[in-house]
């Protein structure tokens, strides 16, 4: 901007922003000014999830969101999920960053649930071990006998 150099507009709503170009402009260059801020285009602050859930894909973020209930968007984690092993991938001072969570011990209590922001991506793990038990379970007839596995 003319004078007071560039302002981030990030975060900030229409009237925070003109509120604070106003307080820049009036701390050394005008008496008393008015700005008026139009937003011609708001960027969609959305989430995505991925990987073993029943409903992958991106979704508006709400203040306040937490891993669980990005879970709980995605229509839970599917029955082959790792649930020990939850990514969160997210920009942190321009780089990306990962963290490893455990569903189970949040939902446990034994681990806090993790805060969201915008732009986060939630990756939930395959167990291998998991998908294969669960495959024999649905190839076994019941009949109430033993028979070679």
């Amino acid at each position: 901007m003319p004078l007071i150099g560039d302002v981030t507009a990030r975060g900030l709503t229409a009237t925070e922003l003109a509120r604070t170009v106003e307080a820049a402009y009036a701390a050394e260059y005008l008496r008393d000014p008015r700005v008026s801020v139009l937003v011609k285009k708001a960027q969609t602050r959305t989430i995505a999830v991925e990987g073993e859930v029943e409903l992958p894909g991106v979704y508006p973020f709400a203040e306040g969101q937490t891993l669980l209930t990005a879970l709980a968007l995605a229509r839970s984690p599917t029955e082959k999920a790792k649930l020990d092993e939850i990514m969160i991938f997210r920009m942190i001072g321009g780089q990306r960053m990962a963290g490893r969570f455990d569903a189970l011990a949040i939902r446990g209590g034994r681990m806090p649930d993790v805060a969201l922001l915008p732009g986060d991506t939630v990756v939930v793990g395959f167990s291998s071990s998991r998908a294969a038990f669960l495959d024999a379970v649905r190839a076994l007839p019941v009949l109430g006998v033993f028979r070679p596995f």
